[in-house]
């Protein structure tokens, strides 16, 4: 995997204040890379803050504290996003969970495919505009027709692959996928979820992937990333992570996966983890190869610090 690094986050907080003596914490110190060509997962139950991430990096929220790299660009400070807006928004591409708000329903879908092009005076050929509308169209896996209808007229995993095929039209080198699948059947979800694959094995694009089901994050994802009350509490590769959690959060939400075995189902045992129990005042540390956690400090050596060597010794 190559070990370039094109977004990296940085002791991010975002927080929401609601009146003088009530300030939401939704994200309260993070910090994580992605490298190019990988799909990084970030979960977490509902609330925990991961679509609060997905904001902050498209830029739609301006950071509380800390700072958002997109490769070299610092684009969590507002300057430095204007001076370099046209490349970014280029560059960083978005999926929403819901199709339906996400694409105009007045506009045919070969219009909305083609809309980043136009702005990015790609093609300027109306011809060779929608010669490539119809390559984006096969390489989500619908027929060339689909471009003369609305986005009404298609069904939800139809419309998911129309937001697809929008988000790699200029070729980014980011997609962020905010819950891009949580809302469809299953079955199609399967399909969305291999075409992320293709996409990023045959074109090596780069993606952050936001879910909640960690089913499909072990079976899509390069590395994960858990959080829990705004904290990242760990971060690993992704199969490690499944076998080996070390946080007692990760090891309650790996413990509640539904497992298609009704035997296995009613005697499984769910790891109970609540807030009142959960200690966040950790540090976020390296504790192996890749894999990060938020613990406590190991206890000091006391021999070590006191520099009194032991009977015996030289």
């Amino acid at each position: 995997m190559n070990s370039q690094v094109i977004l990296s986050v940085r002791n991010y907080k975002q927080h929401f204040p609601i009146n003088r003596s009530l300030t939401v914490r939704a994200v309260n110190g993070i910090s994580f890379d992605l490298r190019k060509g990988e799909i990084f997962g970030l979960v977490g139950e509902s609330g925990c803050g991961k679509s609060t991430v997905a904001r902050a990096v498209m830029g739609i929220y301006t950071p509380t504290e800390g700072d958002i790299f997109f490769k070299e660009y610092l684009i969590s400070e507002k300057r430095s996003y204007r001076q370099h807006r046209k490349d970014v928004q280029r560059n960083m591409q978005v999926i929403f969970q819901d199709s339906a708000a996400a694409l105009n329903p007045r506009m045919k879908v070969a219009d909305i495919i083609a809309e980043p092009l136009v702005i990015n005076r790609l093609y300027p050929d109306r011809t060779q505009r929608r010669a490539e509308v119809d390559k984006l169209l096969a390489l989500v896996g619908l027929d060339v027709g689909y471009g003369n209808k609305f986005p009404g007229e298609i069904s939800g995993g139809q419309r998911q692959r129309v937001a697809i095929a929008r988000s790699i039209a200029v070729n980014p080198e980011l997609i962020v996928a905010d819950e891009p699948v949580a809302s469809l059947d299953v079955s199609i979800q399967a399909q969305i979820v291999s075409l992320f694959q293709h996409l990023q094995r045959e074109h090596q694009f780069t993606f952050l992937f936001i879910a909640h089901d960690l089913s499909m994050v072990r079976y899509l994802c390069d590395r994960v990333g858990v959080m829990y009350a705004g904290k990242l509490v760990e971060l690993a590769p992704a199969k490690e992570l499944f076998e080996t959690p070390l946080h007692p959060y990760t090891r309650a939400l790996i413990s509640a996966i539904p497992v298609p075995d009704p035997l296995y189902e009613r005697s499984k045992r769910i790891i109970p983890h609540t807030r009142e129990t959960a200690d966040l005042s950790g540090e976020w540390r390296e504790v192996l190869p890749g894999h990060f956690l938020l613990t406590q400090p190991p206890p000091p050596d006391e021999a070590f610090l006191s520099g009194v060597p032991g009977e015996g010794t030289a």
